[in-house]
């Protein structure tokens, strides 16, 4: 998976490495994916 980001360009991420928050953590309930 490719990812873009604004400040550092486009890095490559394997798909494996992501952990899934169904909820979110506490502080940030919109963000749910994270490496």
């Amino acid at each position: 998976m490719k990812i873009v980001s604004g400040k550092i360009g486009e890095i490559e991420i394997d798909p494996a490495k992501i952990i899934t928050f169904a909820d979110g953590v506490i502080g940030f309930p919109d963000f749910k994916r994270y490496v």
